[in-house]
């Protein structure tokens, strides 16, 4: 069972006439989803930024760049979806960034999907309480920070496209990096399980590979892909053992 999955990167861009860098960027790059400005951008967004993972970017339009940004006052005008790596995307825009007239350029905070089991609220607030962070709304996650990291929740498969709807009303705000936040919630997912049903007994299935021709690595990953897509549960370590066939 996939505990986490890395949400989309978001990158904040300031421009003098918004709409002529949105059309810029048109012109270099393919959008996957365009957002333009309307009544509705903020609603429209929400659809789409569950839908995404770690392969996209989404490019937020500004006229300033604050420290804090938010959809309810306006400060994003268009937005635009690149089937891309933040990585990759960046390289290209400093190819074309005469082109393209972007004043000014900057990270959002990252995003982590979380699958949850159990009392939702219970694994929530395990979650919060273990790494020190603050709870915000879900449908505002934009709103008001400008840096650190977001932990969204959802009892879906994260396999799949997952739509602003299958979240948790609240996430988890947390001001440390991604990746040392993405080691200690992996590390510590077990535990947010227990919390989030009573700490009752687990059923815990002891499995042994067997193999002639001593292929154990195929079949373990066989056996792994199957326990993922069935749902079946966790893996909770391998190892070496001494036995006979």
């Amino acid at each position: 069972m996939n505990i986490l999955r890395e949400g989309a990167n978001h990158l904040i861009i300031q421009s003098d006439n918004c709409a002529q860098t949105f059309e810029n960027l048109a012109q270099v790059f393919k959008f996957q989803i365009s957002i333009e400005d309307s009544d509705t951008i903020y609603d429209d967004y929400l659809s789409a930024v569950g839908l995404l993972d770690d392969s996209h970017t989404v490019l937020l339009i500004s006229k300033e760049m604050k420290p804090k940004l938010s959809f309810e006052y306006g400060d994003f005008s268009y937005i635009a979806i690149i089937d891309k790596k933040v990585e990759e995307l960046l390289i290209e825009m400093i190819k074309y960034k005469e082109h393209i007239n972007i004043k000014n350029l900057r990270s959002a905070p990252r995003m982590i999907m979380m699958r949850t089991t159990g009392d939702e609220k219970k694994y929530v607030d395990m979650v919060n309480k273990d790494i020190n962070g603050s709870l915000i709304r879900t449908d505002h996650i934009h709103d008001s920070k400008g840096h650190g990291t977001i932990i969204m929740f959802t009892e879906k498969k994260l396999k799949g496209p997952i739509g602003m709807k299958d979240f948790y009303h609240y996430s988890v705000y947390s001001q440390e990096s991604y990746n040392d936040l993405a080691k200690h919630l992996s590390n510590n997912s077990v535990k947010y399980v227990n919390a989030s049903i009573d700490n009752k007994d687990w059923a815990e299935l002891i499995i042994k590979i067997y193999d002639s021709y001593e292929r154990y690595d195929i079949h373990y990953k066989r056996l792994a892909m199957v326990l993922n897509e069935l749902d079946c549960g966790l893996i909770l370590g391998e190892s070496w053992g001494r036995d006979a066939a």
